[in-house]
């Protein structure tokens, strides 16, 4: 297993290279390209989350830490922000028009959908989200 740890500031700028380096840890072990793109929008999710509803400042930083195995990729972030279950978030109404429809929500119910696993725990008062994709 190969294993990459990276501290991410909750700026969006900061945001956005963490992304730009686990896609570049993710191609020095060749991990496909379906599973390297649900990890970069897990990533963008939940940062950029992070960055717009907790009270978190681009001070504050995120751990980021991406496993390969050959038979799946796992991804987990751990932050300090208020304790938070990102499953608990309501689904959006697909079936509701477009301009009706409540705004939050599509991100994670895409997460939850696409992600083989998907776990949520506070453990010693951190938010710590796992998502992980099985290999083709």
């Amino acid at each position: 297993m190969n294993r990459v740890n990276l501290n991410v500031y909750i700026g969006q700028e900061s945001i956005f290279e963490s992304i730009d380096k686990a896609q570049t840890y993710m191609d020095l072990h060749q991990v496909e390209s379906e599973v390297s793109y649900y990890i970069r929008l897990a990533m963008e999710e939940l940062l950029l989350n992070l960055r717009d509803h907790t009270e978190l400042t681009d001070k504050d930083s995120a751990n980021v830490e991406i496993l390969v195995s050959k038979e799946i990729v796992k991804l987990t972030v751990r932050d300090s922000s208020p304790k938070f279950n990102p499953l608990d978030v309501k689904p959006p109404d697909l079936d509701a028009d477009i301009n009706a429809r409540e705004i939050g929500g599509l991100g994670i119910f895409l997460l939850i959908k696409t992600a083989e696993a998907i776990h949520y725990q506070h453990l010693r008062g951190e938010n710590v989200v796992s998502l992980a994709w099985r290999r083709p």
